[in-house]
């Protein structure tokens, strides 16, 4: 990576407050996805392209507030493997939101995979998040996913990424 670049890296991850187990994680995930044979179901996945989130369970690096980067972590409830479960979301090691997710894949009555957070600090503020690609192995697991917030007029710029940190 050029000089240049290497220092707008590192002030990003000293500015999101990321521990260096977190970029350790980040990084094995990274050169892991990069070197891994990409065959069957593995590689990328665009937005007509969804098949499945059976592979959402476990953790991410949530960076939905880019300046406040979280970890997300998705728990599906037994038996609702794909579409329901419970969420978490840490910043700095507290838990800052949890609640209940629901999420589907892409099927044409609806267009695009979505995934909807519905807090239970403030049940009145769900969030919905349109799965515009992902990045997955052999087994559907979410390697990483871009994601779109949607706001009153649909889908919202620029996407963001969740990146698998377990």
């Amino acid at each position: 990576m050029p000089r240049n670049h290497t220092a707008h890296a590192e002030k990003l991850i000293q500015e999101s407050k990321l521990t260096s187990s977190t970029v350790s994680l980040l990084n094995q995930q990274f050169q892991k996805a990069i070197h891994e044979k990409v065959t069957g179901n593995a590689g990328w996945h665009g937005a007509t392209d969804i098949k499945t989130l059976d592979g959402l369970a476990g953790t991410f690096l949530w960076t939905e507030d880019p300046l406040k980067a979280s970890n997300i972590t998705f728990k599906f409830n037994p038996g609702q493997v794909g579409s329901d479960g419970t969420y978490a979301i840490t910043y700095l090691q507290n838990t800052i939101e949890q609640g209940s997710f629901h999420c589907t894949p892409n099927n044409p009555a609806i267009g695009w995979a979505f995934i909807l957070l519905d807090p239970e600090q403030n049940p009145s503020a769900l969030r919905s998040f349109i799965v515009s690609g992902m990045f997955t192995d052999n087994e559907w697991k979410i390697i990483i996913a871009l994601l779109n917030k949607v706001g009153d007029k649909g889908p919202l710029l620029p996407p963001f990424s969740a990146v698998r940190i377990s």
